[in-house]
């Protein structure tokens, strides 16, 4: 009893220290974890919105309305510049979306390999991809292009 005493004694201050500095570091992993949570939670809100804006304006735009049906005649209709641009800004979307997704920004999205196969094999959003692919990351064409190989 005695020497725990003088143990303490000498080594008190440093044995308060310490423990101070673990229980500071844990509080702050746990905040830190909180606010990643909720910082990915808030980027996802945005990457709706921007997703909800882009298909809005898809929506209210008749120059636009052949992007998703699946039969356009795009020998004596090409691609227009309207939907060529649409397309490359969903594409442009969908790349910045991606990144955030390998850097662990965003949570991961259910379903997106599916919906990326859906709109990719349309004839329009297709032809736009061919074109707009030398542009892009290559981990992201490596996905797109995973996404329309056949299984």
């Amino acid at each position: 009893m005695i020497k725990s005493l003088q143990w303490l004694a000498m080594h008190g201050r440093e044995t308060l220290e310490t423990a101070a500095l673990v229980f500071s570091l844990f509080f702050t992993a746990v905040s830190f974890r909180a606010d990643t949570k909720e910082r990915r939670i808030s980027n996802l809100m945005a990457l709706a919105g921007s997703h909800r804006e882009l298909w809005l304006h898809a929506g209210e735009n008749p120059k636009l309305a052949r992007v998703l049906k699946p039969d356009p005649d795009l020998k004596k209709h090409p691609v227009t510049a309207a939907e060529r641009r649409f397309v490359h800004l969903l594409i442009t979307h969908l790349a910045v979306s991606h990144a955030a997704l390998r850097h662990g920004v965003l949570p991961g999205l259910s379903g997106l390999e599916k919906d990326v196969c859906h709109f990719f094999s349309l004839p329009i959003p297709r032809e736009v991809w061919t074109w707009s692919r030398e542009f892009q990351d290559p981990k992201f064409v490596r996905f797109i292009e995973s996404c329309l190989a056949p299984e």
